[in-house]
């Protein structure tokens, strides 16, 4: 089957913008404030780099930057382990961090510095953020690297704009000056000038990124060097090319991409390519493609296209399910008068967990009955504390009455993983669990918590709709009828959805699970998937769709005789990438297909290669239910 390069649907359907954001925490919240706390003026002209850069040093997990230019010398680097750090602003527009014009240090373009730096590998930097704020890198300082970034497993970037004040600078975004990055999401972001807009690089992990845009980038706007991107809403103003894949192991999902400037192409794959949506102007050719087929894309517009041939195990369409890849609901930013501590409804029980086993108890501080009074006081938004250390929740709590959003202030809910890596061992009852019950707003947006695996649960019991955000859970278990779930820039373990609707940007699963990712008779559609070892990741049946845009296996445990993917008489599609740590991990089985009596198997070896695995530029099967 040669590559698939249609004309244009008759509707192109572009991500929306990000909403206007102006974040305001209650005092009592205990944010760091970089001004309050650390005595910063953001006056455009005091030097803030020392009082920014304690507030990192001293390791506070959410610094806060209150609207103003906050005028820098030097790189500001992450604080201790390089991690669960999260800068935060008030506004993209109203809160800047500008490199002073012609800064010592920023000079030379062959040893470039960053005016923000994260870390670097190993693959710790967990829930590392930047949000909502505007990085200048000034004039004159033609070695300035906006943002050198990293976040594994969970985190990212939101809202950011990284300019040059002058057009120079070798890189705007640069996440491929170390390896081992990601999982983790970037929305929201504008690049404008540099020599490259975006730089990734390695074959591990992945990065998923929706409503990018780049402007007036001197070489290129985005460069990737072999790793497993996922692009949604990218648009591109440039005189040179938008992307750049360049040959090795990267492979591209890009969705709902418009794209205007001048040249040869638009985008330059030598890697492998799955292009939905796209509409060019100006260049000559959309898609220049020396990748798989060889095949190019003329352009100006196309529906879909694939640089190498398309897998399938019975008789398909050859296309993507194109199911809708509904943009997440907003839900508004309360004023913080109106704004409920759980702090205030305490005091917080002690409960004594019993292990199942040997009979260890091991008492533990419980916040779930305050975090319920707290609901139901009739608050619209309920927030835990920061920078105060954890605040157990070992219970079920009920999201309803007026709630719309919960928030954690980057605060633990409590780890019962810290003395057993089973959760289980202890009583159920003394698992945390998020219950979606009726109420007044449409939707509940669950958000910002430093959790890990064994806490919280999520179960959707209502009409209305359930966004969780930034943060890890045990598992989420819908049932038929109820409401839409979102999951964005998640970790957790597993996922059972039931005659229901599931989008995902950014969905991390690791554990012994089997399978991560169940559909029973819904719809669900990811955008970004990252597993770890050798259990199934994706099993659907009932006559269900699943749709994986844009995936990255780290099979780094041993996979023989282990299935990837199941599809039960339903209907399925999937691009992903799989590395593996060394030979004999990758999976034995990448696709099994059943249809009625039938059952069919797509095996390692027969899809192209990729560091040791496989990799899916499209599998499909089916069409959506």
């Amino acid at each position: 089957m040669k590559s698939i390069a249609h004309a244009i649907l008759p509707s192109l359907l572009f991500v929306s913008p990000l909403p206007a954001e102006n974040i305001v925490f209650p005092k009592a919240a205990n944010v760091a404030d970089v001004k309050r706390d650390y005595g910063a003026k953001g006056d455009g002209v005091t030097d803030d780099t020392a009082a920014i850069q304690r507030a990192l040093t001293e390791k506070k997990n959410l610094i806060c930057l209150p609207n103003g230019t906050y005028l820098v010398t030097a790189t500001l680097r992450w604080g201790d382990k390089e991690k669960r750090q999260v800068l935060q602003g008030q506004s993209t527009e109203g809160t800047i961090i500008r490199l002073r014009d012609g800064a010592a240090g920023f000079q030379e373009a062959d040893e470039p510095q960053a005016v923000i730096w994260t870390g670097k590998a190993p693959a710790q930097r967990f829930r590392n953020g930047i949000r909502n704020l505007t990085v200048d890198t000034g004039k004159g300082n033609a070695g300035a690297i906006g943002v050198q970034f990293i976040a594994n497993n969970q985190g990212g970037m939101r809202a950011v704009t990284i300019r040059s004040g002058d057009g120079a600078g070798p890189i705007g975004l640069d996440l491929g000056y170390t390896d081992e990055q990601g999982p983790c999401l970037l929305e929201g972001i504008k690049v404008v000038g540099f020599d490259i807009g975006i730089f990734t690089k390695h074959a591990v992990d992945s990065v998923t990124l929706e409503n990018l845009t780049l402007e007036g980038q001197r070489r290129y706007g985005f460069v990737n060097d072999g790793q497993c991107i996922n692009v949604r809403g990218f648009t591109s103003t440039n005189r040179v090319p938008a992307f750049y894949n360049m040959r090795g192991p990267g492979l591209v999902t890009m969705l709902d991409a418009k794209i205007t400037g001048s040249g040869e192409a638009a985008i330059i794959n030598e890697a492998a390519l799955f292009a939905r949506n796209l509409a060019t102007s100006g260049y000559k050719l959309a898609i220049a493609n020396t990748g798989g087929t060889k095949e190019n894309a003329a352009g100006p517009q196309v529906a879909e296209f694939v640089s190498h041939k398309v897998l399938s195990l019975f008789p398909s369409t050859g296309r993507s399910l194109n199911l809708p890849h509904n943009a997440v609901p907003d839900v508004p930013w309360d004023d913080a008068a109106q704004w409920a501590s759980v702090a205030a409804f305490g005091p917080p029980r002690t409960v004594e967990l019993i292990h199942r086993d040997t009979g260890k108890k091991l008492p533990m501080t419980d916040w779930s009955q305050a975090l319920q009074r707290a609901i139901d006081s009739g608050a619209t938004t309920v927030y835990f504390p920061a920078n105060g250390g954890e605040m157990p929740v070992l219970g079920p709590v009920h999201l309803r009455g007026k709630l719309r959003r919960l928030i954690g202030c980057e605060v633990g809910l409590g780890n019962i993983v810290k003395d057993t890596n089973r959760p289980t061992d202890y009583q159920d009852e003394f698992r945390a669990r998020f219950i979606l019950s009726d109420g007044e707003s449409p939707v509940v947006r669950v958000e910002h918590f430093m959790t890990w695996y064994a806490s919280p649960g999520f179960e959707q019991r209502s009409t209305r709709t359930l966004v969780v955000a930034s943060m890890s859970i045990y598992e989420l278990l819908t049932a038929p009828g109820g409401g839409d779930v979102f999951l964005d820039d998640v970790r957790g373990k597993q996922i059972h959805v039931r005659g229901t609707s599931l989008w995902a940007r950014q969905l991390n699963l690791e554990g012994h699970e089997v399978p991560r990712l169940l559909n029973e008779g819904g719809k669900v559609s990811v955008l970004g998937l990252k597993t770890e070892g050798s259990n199934t990741i994706s099993v659907v049946r009932g006559g269900g769709s699943t749709e994986i845009l844009g995936g990255f296996v780290y099979a780094n445990r041993d996979g023989t005789g282990q299935t990837m993917c199941v599809n039960e008489d339903s209907a399925l599609s999937v691009t992903l990438g799989e590395t593996t740590t060394k030979k004999g991990r990758a999976f034995d089985i990448l696709v099994r297909e059943t249809r009625g009596s039938e059952t069919k198997e797509l095996r390692h070896g027969q899809a192209p290669s990729r560091a040791y695995g496989n990799m899916l530029p499209l599998f499909s099967s089916g069409a959506a239910r």
